[in-house]
């Protein structure tokens, strides 16, 4: 069978799934990646015609690829992988009784289930193999560094993650940290996976204050690289984090939440940190490894096929 997935070039964590999914497809099944930034038209039309299952991620305009696929004769299903937990049901609503392949978390089925939706849960992984450790962290005599990822130029990640409100001005109060920032507008932008394991090798701990982000995919590519993490307790963290573990739970979304966290860091040897951020990648390694989820993946969406 031959399935196509539907992505923005410009959406680097679709693609990046997507990459995913081709690396490690060990199934009989080809893939063929429909990119909506140079495929259009009548050209959108050949693409999809050409496959026997079309997913595509519903942020994308999922009710125009479902207008193509139905010409078409193809079946096709929405792939939700957005952060924004709470307002999946009033998204979704015009979906009621389609099956949704879920890149997110359980939280997410439950949610989508109290509006009658039928998901199904089917993470895609982190490459561990582009994922992994190049330095200790907590090895330098420099600064306690921390890291963030997001656009702290967009609206939505400014009122979802926090990165005005909480995270930029702890740090402006807190000099004796470093705060190495990736993203738009006048931060460090890196648009290769490579270039993302060398950001998070080049700090010690990684800080999300997301206050309904489903995936936090860069918390899972740090928990990847062996960093120390620290996230707030949505999503798939809540599945793979045991507090003082293998990574750390911020229990209050503010400044003060961040200086209880500093604090409670604080009481760590640098040797019991670096193992938990060994513990960290473990946990990728054997319980959200690409190279093992990606082909349960494309088999059972292909299951799927027959109930849309």
């Amino acid at each position: 069978m031959k399935i196509g997935f539907v992505v923005d070039i410009k959406g680097w964590a679709a693609y990046w799934a997507y990459s995913n999914l081709v690396k490690y497809n060990t199934t009989e099944h080809t893939l063929e990646l429909i990119n909506l930034s140079s495929c259009k038209g009548n050209s959108l039309a050949r693409k999809v015609k050409s496959c026997d299952l079309v997913v595509c991620y519903l942020e994308i305009n999922y009710p125009c690829i479902s207008s193509v696929c139905k010409m078409c004769g193809v079946p096709s299903i929405p792939h939700v992988a957005s952060f924004f937990v709470f307002e999946f049901p009033v998204v979704l609503q015009s979906f009621k009784g389609v099956f949704v392949v879920l890149s997110g978390s359980e939280e997410m089925v439950k949610e989508l289930k109290k509006v009658g939706i039928e998901s199904v849960y089917l993470p895609v992984g982190i490459d561990t193999e582009i994922f992994y450790s190049t330095r200790l962290p907590f090895s330098s005599n420099s600064k306690l560094t921390f890291g963030w990822v997001g656009s702290s130029a967009s609206e939505e990640h400014i009122r979802v993650k926090g990165y005005q409100s909480i995270i930029k001005p702890y740090f402006e109060e807190h000099p004796e940290y470093t705060l190495k920032v990736c993203g738009r507008p006048n931060e460090v932008l890196i648009e290769t996976r490579e270039g993302m394991n060398e950001f998070y090798n080049s700090i010690d701990v990684y800080l999300s204050m997301s206050q309904s982000e489903v995936i936090h995919t860069v918390v899972l590519e740090a928990m990847a690289t062996g960093r120390v993490v620290a996230c707030t307790r949505t999503g798939v963290p809540l599945e793979l984090i045991e507090d003082g573990v293998n990574g750390f739970f911020v229990n209050e979304r503010s400044m003060s939440g961040i200086d209880k966290f500093v604090g409670r860091l604080k009481e760590f040897s640098t040797a019991e940190l670096q193992e938990i951020g060994r513990r960290a990648r473990e946990t990728i390694v054997q319980r959200y490894n690409a190279a093992i989820l990606v082909p349960e993946f494309i088999e059972r969406v292909v299951g799927l096929r027959g109930m849309v």
